[in-house]
C-alpha cells in the first residue's frame, strides 16, 4: 500500500534518506493513513472468511486485526536501522504485525 502512494507523493522515500547519513524520518501522513487504511480493510476482510481452521477460530477479532494494522503501519513508517543499515520492511511489517497480533490476542 505504502508504494503505490507513496510512487505519488514526493518525499516518501524515507530509506534514500537514511542511507544518505540522515538520523531518521517518518513517512508523510497520506502515506502512513493509506497504510493502515489497507491493511484494517485487509483485516476486515480476513474476518469474514468463513471455515473452520486448525486453532478452532473461524472469525479474526477487530482487536486483532487493528492491532495488526498498528504494527504494519509503524513498521512501515518507521525505519529501523541496525549497524547503519536499514531494515527491509518486508522483514519488519509481519514481524511487528504478527507480534502485535498474537500479544493482542493473548489478552
Amino acid at each position: 500500500a505504502s508504494g503505490i502512494i507513496g510512487s505519488v507523493l514526493r518525499g516518501s522515500d524515507v530509506r534514500a534518506g537514511l542511507m544518505e547519513g540522515e538520523r531518521w524520518r517518518l513517512k508523510p501522513m497520506p502515506v502512513v493513513l493509506g497504510t493502515f487504511g489497507v491493511c484494517l480493510l485487509v483485516g476486515y476482510c480476513a474476518s469474514h472468511l468463513t471455515g473452520y481452521t486448525s486453532s478452532g477460530l473461524n472469525e479474526l477479532s477487530f482487536l486483532v486485526y487493528l492491532a495488526g494494522a498498528v504494527g504494519a503501519t509503524a513498521a512501515d513508517a518507521i525505519p529501523i536501522s541496525f549497524r547503519r543499515q536499514v531494515l527491509d520492511d518486508n522483514f519488519t511489517i509481519p514481524l511487528y504485525s504478527g507480534t502485535m497480533m498474537t500479544l493482542i490476542s493473548l489478552i
